[in-house]
């Protein structure tokens, strides 16, 4: 679960602040998205998200990958051989959909 900040925080040396009503306004937008996301993005996006995609993943190197706003987890099939991941959403329907996704695939994935 996300710890929502009230107070100004310094995160590398850059202060933030979060908005708790915007953040929960965000928190149940991608929540609804979340039972079609993949096919609204799938039609507006079409084959070039596949070579972007590719191209993207294709780029990564190291041995663990912290992926943020992972949403439904499209980009898992992409990701290189032997890698680590983490991904987080602050979308708990989101990440659902992700957990479904990952655990077809033969690689290590935590989701947060």
């Amino acid at each position: 679960m996300l710890s929502i900040l009230s107070q100004p925080e310094i995160f590398y040396g850059v202060v933030t602040t979060f908005n708790q009503k915007k953040t929960a306004r965000a928190k149940k937008k991608w929540d609804r998205n979340a039972s079609f996301y993949d096919f609204m993005t799938r039609m507006m996006e079409g084959k070039k998200a596949v070579e972007w995609y590719t191209m993207l993943w294709a780029n990564v190197k190291g041995p663990k990958i912290l992926e943020v706003g992972v949403g439904t987890g499209r980009s898992f099939s992409y990701y290189p051989p032997g890698v680590d991941v983490t991904a987080i959403d602050i979308s708990e329907r989101m990440l659902a959909k992700a957990k479904q996704k990952a655990e077809a695939l033969p690689i290590p994935i935590t989701l947060k």
